[in-house]
């Protein structure tokens, strides 16, 4: 990965980082084809955000790491906004944060009745307010995602969201 140590240092100060190979190995940045950045929104662990950054041909710098961060933030305020419209029942019993793609409900903790019901009720709700998403499992089935179309009609639609 073409990332420069002035690039590191600014990151060494306020973010986690890894580098990862294709196969999420974590590795030297010489070997890496990914870059994944976490940190904590307001430094509230609860607001935890996560940004993976592909390897390019071009130097990765502060700045272009910083505007990927931001472009995705607008999923930030839609978490926020969508925690609040979730059933009462739901509030405290699933995770539900911010990613790359949209958002992130972690259910591998929760009950195998509930996923579906919670899923329902989530699904409902992003219909409700005409939110364009897909969906699907991770991997490992530890997370359902729902990937939310950037576009600015729908960009709109999530920011009206209260």
């Amino acid at each position: 990965m073409n990332i420069s140590e002035s690039t590191i240092e600014k990151l060494d100060k306020a973010y986690i980082y890894n580098f990862y190979d294709e196969y999420c190995n974590v590795v030297s940045k010489e070997n890496a084809t990914r870059l994944h950045i976490g940190f904590e929104a307001n430094n509230e662990y609860a607001n935890y955000i996560d940004k993976t950054i592909k390897a390019t041909k071009k130097e990765i710098t502060f700045e272009y790491i910083i505007d990927k961060i931001n472009k995705d933030n607008v999923y930030k305020s839609f978490c926020d906004n969508f925690k609040k419209l979730l059933p009462e029942r739901f509030k405290n019993s699933i995770d539900v944060y911010p990613a790359s793609y949209g958002i992130g409900i972690f259910v591998a903790l929760s009950f195998r009745n509930e996923k579906e019901t919670i899923k329902t009720e989530i699904e409902n709700t992003l219909k409700k307010h005409n939110v364009i998403y897909s969906n699907e499992y991770s991997d490992a089935g530890w997370v359902f995602r729902y990937k939310i179309s950037k576009s600015k009609d729908n960009i709109d639609k999530i920011n009206s969201i209260s």
